[in-house]
């Protein structure tokens, strides 16, 4: 064999050598999360292969890759996954984000609460800003009209009247009141000594499938109520709400006093030659009197 064909293949051989040594790294570290605490069980893979292995309790892993300039996946659930370049690096320390999940809107259901997707029954849900907005110091005279399936009417049209609240018509003959849970405790058969400002959410349970936890109570719909309380890490906040209306009659009509009225009594009854009851005379001599 000839001289430059030996150093040829010896030159070969090394260079193989070189990148076979260059191919694979054996690469350790630890995974922690935001407060530097160790992720158990958390997957390292190498990206774009089936390479990969798993931390143990104290958050430490070691991984042989394919090469020097890979890039490491880990992932595990509540956490944003990561990708590390390696560039060359041999040890690692990787911090995984806290996953944040949009919850739409959440919704008190019993004692408990849950996504409004995925709930089955009918419940309705009022937020604060509503009740802010609505010009009054009672809390169901501002939700009157917004919600579907529940009426609210004054009892009468009498100035600080009560109020009735049906949800999908009568159900009882004796008493079709809904439940009010107010905190967690069941308060009576009103919500008149809240204010609004005080009112965090509303929620309205219709059906039978949302009220059953409430019993027989809850057979005429259950109303759940949420007071604002103070938070934590918060500066204090003085809020100040205030409104006002005035009224005016549109078409007023001109009516008689008490005593046009009786004057006019007395001439229709002499017109008519009629004579009127002694109690009504003696009541009409005591108007004019006056």
């Amino acid at each position: 064999m000839k001289k430059s064909n030996l150093i040829f293949l010896v030159i070969s051989f090394l260079f193989c050598s070189f990148g076979a040594y260059g191919q694979e790294t054996t690469v350790s570290g630890k995974v922690l999360d935001t407060m530097n605490d160790p992720i158990p069980g958390v997957n390292v893979i190498e990206k774009g292969t089936l390479n990969g292995t798993v931390t143990n309790f104290d958050g430490d892993f070691s991984l042989t890759v394919s090469d020097a300039n890979a890039t490491l996946e880990f992932s595990f659930i509540g956490f944003v996954t990561s990708e590390v370049a390696l560039a060359g690096k041999k040890t690692l320390t990787v911090n995984l984000k806290d996953e944040i999940l949009g919850l739409d809107e959440v919704v008190v259901v019993g004692y408990g609460t849950m996504k409004k997707s995925d709930l089955t029954g009918a419940v309705a849900s009022i937020s604060s800003d509503v009740l802010e907005k609505a010009a009054g110091n009672r809390p169901m005279e501002a939700i009157a009209g917004r919600v579907a399936g529940v009426n609210i009417t004054k009892t009468s049209g009498e100035p600080g009247a009560g109020i009735k609240v049906r949800i999908r018509g009568v159900g009882s003959t004796n008493n079709s009141d809904p439940l009010y849970v107010i905190d967690g405790i069941p308060s009576g058969s009103d919500m008149e000594h809240i204010a609004p400002e005080d009112i965090e959410s509303i929620e309205i349970l219709k059906d039978a499938s949302s009220t059953a936890i409430y019993g027989n109570k809850g057979a005429n719909g259950v109303i759940i109520v949420t007071t604002k309380s103070g938070k934590t890490n918060s500066k204090p906040i003085f809020s100040f709400n205030t409104y006002y209306g005035i009224g005016d009659i549109e078409r007023p009509v001109d009516m008689l006093n008490a005593t046009e009225q009786a004057t006019l009594i007395l001439e229709a009854a002499g017109n008519d030659n009629i004579s009127l009851p002694s109690n009504l005379e003696s009541r009409i001599d005591h108007v004019l009197a006056n």
